[in-house]
């Protein structure tokens, strides 16, 4: 596996992360709210 694969895999599985969680949180406040 090259090192531009590897670094493409890692952004993506930061990507999905990064969603995952502002996903959550916005869920989460918006239980808070209602």
């Amino acid at each position: 596996m090259s090192t531009i694969e590897k670094i493409t895999l890692i952004v993506a599985i930061v990507d999905v992360l990064a969603v995952v969680i502002f996903y959550i949180l916005l869920k989460r406040s918006k239980n808070k709210n209602s």
